[in-house]
């Protein structure tokens, strides 16, 4: 029942009756009395009159690949958008829009001439110029301009995951190794190593490279100076951190441990500001919006949350299509557009079953 009462305040209902109905909900539901049944139905149909309604769908759907997807990424503006197939290696493509009324594929993408690549981590650099890809323990950075790769790295280990600067210059990498390292791309070379205990699952990089965030199986995320290699903050959780994110600023951070919480953070203090979800929905994708108010997230039960950053509350859901009980999909990227329309905003997605999304909603 939990779930429901959460589930209702997507419509904003008064927290007042909110909690009410929380209270009441929950005594009844560990009640064994025979009118159970009946209270529960009069109850839900209670919620529906306070707008209780089903998930919105996609406005607009297309296929990008035949068959799933190993990993995809968009660029900040979602103009253009990265797809790592498992059949087919990487390419790169040029979204619908004003100009386009389907995708344009640009490039295509492997790391080797001779083979299609299993490219399993891909980011965008905020400015649009250049695209990280990881294949293994091999990391290669494409121009979007010119289709050709710049530069090219092979770690010591295998790459987990992956993020880089805004304009390029600079790299962070999760290595299986227990480190995290940050490459500079223009002249090469690792400029430091950044420690914990066990594996990184997950690290993330500020537009201009000045602050990173690390989450690690130990349940320890790190809040990092890059200009000392220092960590500012450790915040602990009681299971795993497996997705970690931080706005362009660098300003908030949100970390998502396993089965726990999910959590938004001030970087400069090291205080949680809120926290999003009591439970981790699997996380599998998150953007901030430009103004770092709002967070787009996709998650791997096929749903996307628009999220107010400072208040934690739920804006907005949508649940894309499945292909049957057996065959579920995840949400592995997902940005926000540029408005077609006046009044409007709308956002993007993309899922491992190899489709992209449109949805859009008034705020």
């Amino acid at each position: 029942m939990e779930i429901l009462v959460y589930g209702c305040a997507l419509v904003r209902i008064p927290i007042q009756t909110h909690t009410r109905l929380s209270r009441i909900t929950m005594k009844l539901w560990t009640k064994n009395y025979w009118w159970t049944n009946f209270v529960r139905l009069n109850l839900l149909w209670l919620l529906s009159l306070y707008g209780c309604s089903p998930n919105d769908a996609p406005v607009a759907s297309y296929k990008i690949a035949s068959h799933s997807l190993l990993s995809a990424a968009y660029s900040r503006d979602a103009t253009q958008y990265f797809v790592g197939t498992i059949n087919h290696g990487g390419s790169l493509w040029k979204a619908p829009g004003r100009e386009i009324s389907r995708s344009e594929r640009l490039f295509d993408w492997n790391h080797t001439s001779d083979e299609f690549s299993a490219i399993r981590v891909a980011v965008f650099s905020a400015d649009g110029r250049f695209v990280a890809t990881t294949e293994g323990s091999g990391m290669v950075v494409w121009s979007t301009e010119t289709g050709q790769s710049d530069r090219y790295w092979q770690s010591p280990s295998r790459i987990i995951d992956l993020d880089i600067s805004s304009g390029g210059e600079y790299a962070l990498l999760a290595l299986d190794d227990q480190s995290a390292v940050l490459f500079n791309l223009m002249r090469g070379g690792i400029v430091g190593k950044l420690q914990h205990q066990e594996t990184i699952s997950g690290v993330a990089i500020n537009d201009e490279a000045t602050l990173a965030i690390t989450g690690a199986n130990d349940g320890v995320a790190k809040i990092w100076s890059l200009e000392d290699g220092e960590p500012q903050f450790e915040l602990n959780h009681k299971t795993p951190v497996n997705y970690v994110a931080l706005s362009p600023s660098g300003a908030f951070a949100v970390t998502a441990a396993y089965q726990g919480p999910v959590s938004v953070w001030d970087t400069k203090t090291g205080n949680q500001i809120v926290r999003l979800y009591r439970v981790n929905p699997g996380i599998t994708s998150l953007r901030f919006s430009e103004d770092e108010n709002l967070l787009l997230i996709g998650t791997a039960r096929e749903s996307i949350h628009l999220m107010a950053r400072s208040s934690g509350e739920m804006l907005k859901h949508w649940k894309i299509p499945n292909d049957g009980p057996w065959h579920k999909a995840a949400v592995i990227a997902v940005s926000f557009g540029a408005g077609a329309e006046a009044g409007q905003n709308d956002y993007h997605a993309i899922s491992s079953s190899g489709f992209a999304y449109t949805l859009a909603g008034d705020l």
